[in-house]
């Protein structure tokens, strides 16, 4: 028993490998942790030159070969060709390209009208030759040197004004005597000149009458609301028309009581239809309480202006 256990420590066991015991040793081993190409394990150390001696490694696998691919375009234009070699002159100067000269119009004068010019030539080469023209012995040409065209309207003539004889009349003074819309105050007599002129304004809330002379008004505006008698809409009434003008005829006879070697000529300029201050105005003028004011009057006038188109009014004011 001691020397079978002797022998079993001491002596080894030889092993002989066939091909067939090989090949039975790698698939094994690769089952149980092994690498296919090595007989050691994959987390082992590398082998060393002891290990290399004792059986035969697999070969190392071969590594996978890059591919290259080629496209080929099937309908690909072919490349433009090189351009034409271009002869080279001395100085860098190149040859002008050899193009066919345009014909150019010639013109000749025409026998009958001197001033008229007419192309040998048309546009598309043939040849243009007008027909003579028998000229008028009457007509006189009116064209110049400068303007080689005939006059085909006739001689231009100034336009006639029709009224151009009717202003000279006026202005000579023929038509003063027969229209005296037409004659200024200046030509007037000393005793018929107009010195002083009473505005009366008409809106539709109010009545406004404002004395002046040449150099300004003659004291403040006389209104419907004048001494806070009518207030609001009650300025447009009729009686604060009628009381705003007896308050302008007492003004206008007190003046001339002040001063009694003053002459007073006065105009009456209305302006405005709006409302009932106009026609009140008038009323109380020509009735028995301007007995004593029209004398002075000398001229009356009306100056509201009319619109024709233009821009939109202003809103109307409501009291």
């Amino acid at each position: 028993m001691a020397l079978r256990t002797a022998l079993s420590g001491s002596i080894r066991p030889v092993y002989r490998i066939t091909p067939f015991a090989s090949e039975h040793l790698i698939a094994s081993t690769s089952r149980a942790g092994f690498h296919s190409s090595t007989s050691k394990r994959e987390d082992s150390k590398p082998p060393s030159s002891s290990s290399s001696s004792q059986g035969p490694q697999a070969a190392p696998r071969a590594q996978r070969a890059p591919v290259q691919t080629t496209t080929v375009l099937q309908d690909a234009p072919p490349p433009p060709p090189p351009p034409p070699a271009v002869a080279r002159f001395p100085f860098g100067e190149t040859p002008a390209p050899r193009t066919k000269p345009k014909p150019s119009a010639s013109f000749t004068l025409h026998p009958d009208q001197p001033s008229q010019v007419y192309p040998k030539q048309r546009r598309d080469g043939s040849a243009f030759e007008p027909e003579p023209t028998a000229s008028r012995s009457s007509s006189k040409s009116t064209s110049s040197p400068s303007n080689p065209l005939p006059n085909l309207f006739g001689e231009k003539k100034a336009p006639r004004i029709p009224m151009a004889s009717a202003m000279k009349e006026i202005k000579g003074g023929s038509m003063l005597s027969d229209n005296p819309r037409y004659a200024p105050i200046t030509n007037l007599p000393d005793d018929e000149s107009l010195t002083h002129t009473l505005y009366i304004n008409s809106t539709r809330n109010n009545i406004q009458l404002s004395l002046q002379d040449a150099l300004g008004k003659l004291g403040p505006t006389i209104s419907g609301g004048t001494g806070r008698t009518f207030k609001g809409q009650g300025r447009s009434s009729v009686e604060a028309a009628h009381q705003a003008t007896v308050k302008m005829m007492d003004r206008v006879l007190e003046y001339s009581r002040k001063l009694p070697d003053a002459r007073i000529r006065l105009r009456l300029t209305f302006r405005g239809m709006q409302g009932s201050g106009r026609e009140t105005v008038f009323n109380a003028i020509t009735g028995p309480t301007g007995d004593d004011f029209r004398p002075f009057i000398g001229r009356v006038e009306d100056r509201t202006p009319l619109r024709w188109g233009g821009r939109r009014p202003r809103k109307a004011r409501r009291v």
